[in-house]
């Protein structure tokens, strides 16, 4: 890769984290993951450079959807962006059903479990708990507690009252445990490789009726973009990382 061009996108990744500073947990990091992993061909380069731009325009202007309260979601461990929680809690508000395939700490089922209908509102919450690679040094024991642990002691409210039901599978091994199964939303973010993001849209995407909502997270990585294009196509919205669809 041109070395140049390498120049330009840690230039451009330098003047992201210094923008956001310490509103988001994953700018101090943000450098040293970059260095690590995006240094790909260009096509992957251009689809980095266009994530953070929209991150920055999104900075900008405001989030639209900043009346959503996601205090309680922002304080657990994670990275998707309070902007993009706020998006996916205004997205969830009032739905009936959802699935989220990839729960990890409870950041994202924390912004989901708020805002579904009360009292008969359900999250199933879809992890294996098992790590979550690149960012292992982050998803690894807390406080000597594994995953799984800090997962219910995060939502454990949310839990009790039966709003949040975790399945402790692999999505395949919960895809088939929940045949049959009708939801409001299906929300994806588990295995962003593009052979397991793709598996994840063809299994629970049938499960959603006309009118639901198909979202995803981290839109940008090139597994998931090229899932979404091959198995979608166009989608009805991008914010930040975040995608969706109406079905």
């Amino acid at each position: 890769m041109d070395p140049e061009r390498v120049k330009a996108f840690m230039a451009s990744a330098k003047a992201w984290k210094e923008m956001v500073g310490s509103r988001h947990e994953e700018a101090a990091q943000f450098h040293e993951v970059a260095k690590a992993l995006y240094t790909p061909d260009d096509l992957q380069f251009q689809v980095h450079l266009r994530a953070i731009e929209i991150h920055r325009r999104v900075i900008k202007h405001g989030s639209l959807h900043a009346h959503m309260d996601t205090v309680r979601a922002e304080q657990i461990r994670g990275w998707m962006w309070p902007i993009e929680l706020q998006m996916l809690a205004y997205l969830a508000a009032g739905m009936r059903s959802i699935c989220e395939i990839g729960s990890a700490f409870g950041r994202s089922t924390r912004a989901l479990g708020d805002h579904v209908a009360k009292p008969n509102g359900r999250v199933y919450a879809i992890d294996s708990w098992a790590g979550a690679g690149h960012f292992s040094s982050i998803t690894n024991e807390v406080n000597g507690e594994d995953d799984f642990n800090v997962f219910k002691v995060n939502l454990q409210d949310l839990i009790d009252a039966g709003t949040v039901i975790p399945i402790r599978m692999k999505s395949k091994e919960a895809a088939e445990k929940l045949k049959g199964s009708q939801y409001d939303m299906v929300f994806i973010d588990g295995d962003h490789s593009y052979a397991a993001c793709r598996s994840d849209i063809k299994l629970f995407g049938p499960m959603l009726g006309s009118g639901s909502l198909l979202v995803g997270h981290d839109y940008y990585q090139l597994g998931v973009f090229r899932a979404v294009k091959e198995e979608i196509g166009n989608v009805d919205g991008v914010w930040g990382r975040l995608w969706w669809v109406r079905m």
